[in-house]
């Protein structure tokens, strides 16, 4: 398999995923490195800060130094030539993932990568194509009306887009599309809200739901938003996703590769409760008003991170159709993939929470379930310092910008390259 995206969270789970379902599979990586023996590390570094990494892995790992945004995926002609003839399936998960940035800084590598790919695809022997997308492509104000989203819905217009990353891959899905009307084997595979493994609970405590997690916390209050909040389990999609793509008779398909089992924001707030924390649940605009008060008498509490996240109308944000799975659950219905619910998962999220140092325990921490792994494993995780920070701090630049102002002319470019 050529496989691209392999450096990050959902990269790790993919990749092992791809050397555990096929114990003679080999994974040629695309990786941004100098040379394929930094590559390698890079590789090989991730999958053992996620706990993922497995003696069978040796020598089956191939990394390609490249770049996904430079023509041939920044190799020369002669690789990239021969690197298509040892392919027999592609996994395309590499993305510039920024929710800041306009569609023009992400645009070379997240539409121009797509292309390259595809090229990839069709040079030598043809190859299928499993491109991972999201369903953040479905955020349109025509899907925004509907109840329920189809997984085969087509994508008519990107009007109501907001931000660069759910645009470009808006256009990358109407570009693999194409490829498949012109006889490129193709699947789509559409993750919702990506969080922790069921196995450990390893979450990247940067995300966004961490953060707010930490933030009701600290407050002691959370909101009270009973919008749909779809979270699956990172080994769940990356389960799905890599049991499709070895399945052949569900090729040239599209799957929602989402929970079934239904979720809100109200019931994350109260499994948090549950697990001993002490929260008390008020209105929206009183929970904004605590959190400004609170973040605003120390610059240095790491709620102050948070503050450009909520604006008055953020809730009617989070207002979204259901995303159906129906295709995807019954393609892998003969597969060991669990189906899992959050409210089974998060009280192990939050014991990784409290064990990587991220949260202090709650006053009844007899209420929270027991680490499942080892303590040497924990300390490289938290020595690793991908999950164990317990600072919830924003780049300059992120805090700088806002999303929004580039909607009617970034509507224009995206309309003209389609």
């Amino acid at each position: 398999a050529e496989y691209g995206g392999s450096t990050g969270f959902l990269g790790a789970f993919l990749l092992r995923e791809i050397l555990m379902l096929k114990k003679t599979s080999i994974a040629y990586c695309h990786v941004r490195a100098n040379s394929v023996a930094e590559g390698l590390k890079r590789l090989t570094d991730n999958l053992k800060a996620h706990l993922l990494w497995d003696e069978s892995f040796e020598g089956r790992i191939i990394a390609v130094p490249g770049d996904l945004s430079m023509p041939l995926l920044g190799l020369t002609p002669e690789e990239f030539k021969s690197l298509s003839t040892l392919t027999d399936l592609i996994i395309h998960n590499g993305a510039y993932v920024h929710w800041l940035y306009d569609y023009q800084k992400l645009k070379p590598t997240n539409v121009q990568g797509t292309i390259e790919i595809l090229k990839f695809a069709v040079t030598g022997k043809l190859k299928p194509v499993h491109h991972v997308s999201t369903t953040s492509v479905f955020d349109t104000n025509e899907h925004k009306k509907l109840k329920v989203v189809l997984e085969n819905d087509d994508l008519k217009n990107f009007e109501g887009l907001k931000g660069g990353y759910p645009k470009t891959k808006w256009v990358s899905e109407r570009l693999v599309l194409e490829a498949r009307k012109r006889g490129v084997p193709v699947s789509i595979y559409r993750p919702g809200y990506v969080v922790g493994d069921s196995k450990f609970g390893i979450w990247n405590v940067d995300d966004f739901l961490c953060r707010l997690i930490k933030a009701c916390i600290l407050l002691k209050a959370y909101p009270i938003i009973n919008s749909t909040l779809d979270m699956s389990s990172v080994d769940y999609v990356c389960g799905a996703i890599v049991y499709l793509a070895m399945n052949r008779p569900v090729l040239n398909q599209s799957f929602n590769v989402v929970n079934p089992i239904l979720f809100s924001f109200s019931q994350m707030f109260e499994s948090v409760v549950q697990c001993g924390y002490n929260m008390e649940a008020i209105d929206y605009q009183t929970w904004c008003k605590k959190l400004k008060i609170v973040a605003s008498e120390d610059t240095d509490n790491p709620l102050s991170s948070m503050l450009s996240h909520f604006s008055e109308s953020w809730p009617e944000t989070l207002v979204n159709p259901v995303y159906d799975s129906t295709n995807t659950v019954s393609s892998i219905k003969d597969s060991n993939i669990p189906i899992l619910s959050m409210e089974q998962l998060m009280p192990k999220y939050l014991t990784y929470f409290v064990q990587c140092g991220f949260i202090e325990p709650p006053a009844f921490p007899d209420k929270l379930p027991k680490w499942g792994g080892k303590n040497s494993e924990l300390q490289l995780l938290i020595r690793t310092n991908r999950h164990g920070t317990p600072v919830l701090k924003r780049n300059s630049e992120e805090q700088s910008h806002q999303e929004g102002p580039h909607s009617t002319k970034e509507a224009q470019i995206v309309e003209r390259e389609l």
